[in-house]
């Protein structure tokens, strides 16, 4: 079966090779093969310039347009046309996508100098795609409820007291968020029954980049830290 172009002067055609490819962090890529007449190359190859919104596109699902990268490949057949091998990325959202979660464990100072706090809670490493000089702001990143849940707290002194109950009671108003809680534990020494803490929410650490022309993957880490007091944060 044999595909016929119009050589009309001027036109690009959007030829039906095309494909498109997902990645964990919402880029897309999608391949288009273009055909122009060739006494018109100058002005396809403007069109198709590096950075250039893709020509004739569909863009769905991207939700910001799909820019071509890296430079666009030509060939000639000996029938008058060119063929443009063409890539263009785009993204399907602005949200962070998490990869994978770990345990982080700090320990934190108590009113008893010989004892510490050992606090466990959820890190992560994520990957979140911005446009081409965009960087993650301070505070940008929500994350949910239930990553912020502590997963455990205990005296790393006395392992064996158990039955704890732990209340989140108070939370800053400004960057970075520090939330204040109020560990009870079950036992008979009074000195040991109740201990009060601050934990910040997670701060967000880029571990790698990757440019795609318009657009830029960041992994980053995600982990929680202790304080002392509200005059460390």
């Amino acid at each position: 079966m044999r595909t016929i172009y119009e050589k009309t002067t001027g036109s690009l055609i959007k030829t039906a090779d095309r494909s498109m490819t997902s990645f964990p962090s919402g880029l897309i890529r999608v391949d288009q093969v273009y055909v122009g007449k060739s006494d018109d190359e100058s002005t396809h190859r403007a069109a198709l310039s590096y950075g250039a919104a893709m020509p004739n596109q569909n863009d769905t699902p991207a939700i910001d347009g799909m820019y071509i990268f890296p430079e666009v490949q030509e060939s000639r057949d000996g029938s008058g046309l060119t063929k443009y091998q063409c890539s263009g990325y785009g993204r399907t959202t602005e949200d962070y996508r998490e990869l994978t979660r770990t345990r982080n464990s700090f320990l934190l100072p108590t009113d008893i100098a010989i004892l510490k706090l050992q606090i466990v809670t959820d890190s992560l490493q994520g990957i979140i795609v911005k446009r081409n000089g965009e960087v993650i702001e301070e505070g940008e990143i929500v994350f949910s409820d239930e990553f912020l849940k502590l997963r455990s707290v205990s005296y790393y002194s006395h392992p064996l007291i158990k039955n704890i109950s732990v209340s989140e009671i108070s939370v800053s108003e400004t960057f970075p968020i520090v939330r204040g809680y109020l560990a009870r534990f079950d036992t008979t020494d009074p000195t040991l029954e109740e201990q009060f803490f601050y934990v910040a929410d997670p701060f967000v650490t880029t571990t790698a980049q990757r440019n795609f022309g318009e657009f830029v993957e960041y992994e980053f880490n995600a982990a929680r830290t202790g304080l002392i007091n509200l005059e460390t944060a």
